[in-house]
C-alpha cells in the first residue's frame, strides 16, 4: 500500500496541471473534481489489494513437500 500511496501522491499534482491545462481549450469550462482523484486511488488500493490477496491465498495452498521435492 506505500508504493500505492507514493503513486497517487506523485501523480495527483502532474495529473492535475496537465488535464487543467487540455481542459483549458474546450469551449465549455470545467472544473476537475476532487472526488475523481478519491476513486482512481480506491480503485488502484483494490486492484492491488485483491492482486495481493489471491497470490497469498495461492501461495498458502500448496503443499510445501511438492515445493521442495524440485528443489
Amino acid at each position: 500500500m506505500y508504493l500505492v500511496i507514493a503513486a497517487a501522491l506523485l501523480s495527483i499534482p502532474v495529473t492535475f496541471y496537465f488535464m487543467t491545462k487540455w481542459l483549458n481549450n474546450f469551449a465549455f469550462k470545467t472544473a476537475i473534481n476532487w472526488w475523481v482523484f478519491v476513486i482512481s486511488f480506491a480503485v488502484a488500493a483494490a486492484v492491488v489489494l485483491c492482486t495481493v490477496y489471491v497470490h497469498s491465498y495461492k501461495a498458502s495452498r500448496i503443499n510445501p513437500m511438492d515445493a521442495l521435492r524440485y528443489e
